[in-house]
This record gives structure tokens, sequence and C-alpha cells, in this order.
């Protein structure tokens, strides 16, 4: 029970066990304390005691509530709990993220996530940063090279593919702030709803205040395959 509990519990969900005062918690005979009192006598001695002293106490009992890492998709379907424990567990291995750049996927620590094109070649740009900066290539988008990445973009969607020529149109000034926080927003939230429990192990961070945020991968470049 305190298994499926964990796993099922909501935010407002309580798992309590009902105490009783000595000696009534080891009465055969007692259950709760019944509208007319009466006299029953402890097993052990055969003392009597009167039902009038018995003391319930609700204790709450404290567990982990693992619910909300549970992706949506296995929550909506029908499967078993051992199947929902697999699952939950493989999510839980160590950190680690590769890229399969023909199918667009990212795998992070064994689970494989399929991005867009665009949203792929983002992440796949900030993550060769990380590694080339020695784990320091989070940017500015003022100071980010939009040629360098159109460039990534090239290796993901085909040089003289429509959505290349596209993204060139929109960036042949350069990059602005909408285009990073749109692009991290996206990538962030399908990586939280494919990975609730380490989402932020691989969601692009940001660091400092503005105007001076800079987006980047918290990973260390060791934890990167490219």
């Amino acid at each position: 029970m305190p298994d499926s509990f964990s796993l099922f519990g909501r935010t407002q969900d309580r798992l309590s066990h009902v105490l009783v005062n000595d000696p009534f918690e080891s009465l055969p005979d007692f259950y709760f304390p019944p509208v007319q009192g009466k006299v029953l006598y402890s097993r052990n001695n055969n003392r009597p005691v009167h039902t009038s002293d018995a003391r319930i106490m609700l204790a709450d009992i404290p567990f982990v509530r693992l619910r909300g890492g549970i992706p949506q998709n296995l929550q909506d379907r029908k499967v078993s709990f051992h199947e929902t424990v697999e699952e939950v567990q493989s999510g839980l291995r160590f950190i680690s993220l590769s890229f399969d750049l023909p199918r667009k996927l990212i795998c992070c620590g064994g689970k494989w996530i399929r991005l867009s094109p665009a949203l792929f070649a983002f992440y796949l740009w900030l993550a060769r940063r990380q590694v080339t900066a020695s784990g320091n290539g989070a940017i500015h988008w003022q100071e980010a090279d939009h040629h360098d990445f159109l460039s990534v973009y090239a290796e993901v969607a085909g040089a003289m593919s429509a959505p290349l020529e596209n993204a060139r149109q929109v960036l042949k000034n350069g990059f602005d702030r909408q285009y990073f926080e749109e692009k991290s927003s996206k990538i962030n939230r399908i990586i939280k709803q494919q990975l609730p429990l380490e989402a932020s192990f691989y969601q692009i961070a940001t660091f400092g205040t503005r105007p001076y945020k800079r987006y980047g991968l918290k990973l260390a470049p060791d934890q990167i395959s490219l």
C-alpha cells in the first residue's frame, strides 16, 4: 500500500495511522471507544481497564509523492503497478545526454525525446558550446553568433531545406531575446513532460539576471556525448 501511495498520491492526499494508548492497543476486544463505556480486562494480568480512558490519535505518515514525476502519457494509460514502477525507475538512471541527429532525438539518461528540427538544432548548438567551452558555454543572445547556429541547423534540417531558409530570414539581422526565450521555453516544456523527475538536469538554464541573462546547459562536458 505505501508503495502504491507514493507512486499515485496527489499533493492533497494524506496517509495516516490510528493510534491508541496502552493497554488498549493490545486488547482483542477493543476497536474504538463505545458510546456506552465499559470495563475490559487486559490480556497479560487480567487488570480491569475502562474504555473511557482510551485516547485515540490520528498520526500522519510522511511519504514521498512521486505522482508528479510520472509522465502524463503513463498516467493516462492503463498499465500494471509493475509496469509503472519499471517506467519510473528507468527515469532514475545516470545523468547523460546524447544526440541522434538523423532522427532528431535527444537521449537523456536513457530516455529518448523527439524534438522538431528547429528545437533540436538549438539544443544541439547549446550542447556543443557547453562541451567546447569546457562547461562554460552559456551565452547572452546579443553575443551569440547566429551564423554558427545556422550551420548547425543546416546539419539538422539540410542545407537546402525550407525550415533552414525560414530560419535564415528570421535571423537575418542576428538573434533577438524573443528567439532565445521562445526556443528555450518550448524545449524545457517538452523535457518536463517527458522527464518530470530529472527535467532540471537537462533543461536549458539561465544564468545571471536581465539584461545580462545568459542561456546554456548545466551538464558537465563529460556528461554530453556528441
